[in-house]
């Protein structure tokens, strides 16, 4: 069932932090709502050596309840010659990821003109998503990819409402 398979994604978030170095530390835990529903922003932050992907596995392991995530669609890799046959490899692979998890798909960043119809669809899907389970926590990095330097990014057009969507 679902919420076995998010017991499981928790577990394995733990598992996976005790490997972390330096070790995961969590502060604030005190202010965390000791259950939902519960939106948490966060930076999309990497560098060498630390992925956004630690950042998704460190809440899932801190939050006090069920978290699931919004996450992309498909890795892009900018500017990379290998990008035409990671791009497809990555939807699959991302595909799969969130039909296991139960994560919600947005077609990546930046905005593709194309993909205005799947990223409506996507926010209907977050929208009904937080409708059927009302103390669900939800994750999203608003800026919705890797930002030059690791420093914050300015979200794109359209985040603020689709917070505001959420939030509400």
């Amino acid at each position: 069932t679902l919420s076995e398979t998010l017991l499981i994604l928790i577990s394995i978030a733990g598992v996976v932090l005790v490997f972390l170095i330096p070790p995961l530390q969590v502060a604030g835990r005190e202010n965390l709502p000791a259950r939902g529903p519960c939106l948490v922003l966060f930076n999309h932050y990497h560098r060498p050596g630390f992925g956004a992907w630690w950042l998704a596995f460190a809440l899932a392991a801190a939050a006090p309840a069920r978290m699931r995530f919004i996450m992309t669609a498909e890795l892009t890799y900018p500017g990379a010659w290998y990008g035409f046959l990671m791009r497809p490899l990555s939807r699959l692979g991302l595909r799969r990821l969130a039909g296991i998890y139960g994560f919600t798909l947005m077609p990546p960043m930046p905005p593709r003109p194309d993909e205005v119809e799947a990223r409506a669809r996507a926010v209907r899907s977050a929208l009904r998503l937080i409708r059927a389970e009302p103390d669900l926590w939800l994750g999203l990095a608003p800026e919705g990819g890797d930002s030059a330097g690791g420093s914050l990014a300015q979200p794109p057009s359209g985040a603020g409402r689709f917070i505001e969507l959420l939030a509400g």
